[in-house]
This record gives C-alpha cells, sequence and structure tokens, in this order.
C-alpha cells in the first residue's frame, strides 16, 4: 500500500538518519477531510499508449458514472 507524506513531512521523510520507527511513525492513515478523488482517462489503462502525458491525469467526467453510488 502507497504512503502519504504530508508536505510538512517530506524533509523529515527524507532524512537519512530515520530509525525503522521514525519511518513507520509516519505510515499513519491519513485524514479523509485530506483526501480528493476524480476519474481520469482510460489512457492510464490502455495497452501501448504513453501515460507520461497530461491527459491522463485530467479530471474527466464519465455519464455512465454521473449517478452510480
Amino acid at each position: 500500500m502507497p504512503v502519504i507524506i504530508l508536505c510538512e513531512y517530506e524533509k523529515y521523510y527524507l532524512n537519512p538518519n530515520l530509525t525503522k520507527e521514525d519511518v513507520l511513525a509516519l505510515c499513519a492513515p491519513i485524514d479523509d477531510q485530506l483526501m480528493d478523488s476524480h476519474t481520469v482517462s482510460k489512457l492510464i489503462t490502455t495497452r501501448g499508449t504513453h501515460k507520461s502525458v497530461p491527459d491522463v491525469m485530467e479530471r474527466l467526467k464519465y455519464p455512465e458514472l454521473e449517478n452510480a453510488d
């Protein structure tokens, strides 16, 4: 599972002298209020396409998901 490091801890996290306990202390769940989500282009899962382009992460709306819960 990926770890999200808050901006205020970035430099601390990159410190080469951190102990295992220091690193594990940063691996706490993040507050839901700090998270945001959105749909992205289907390019991200399409084989044979270049994925390192801004279009891949552009916020998209899919009509079939508008009323899905």
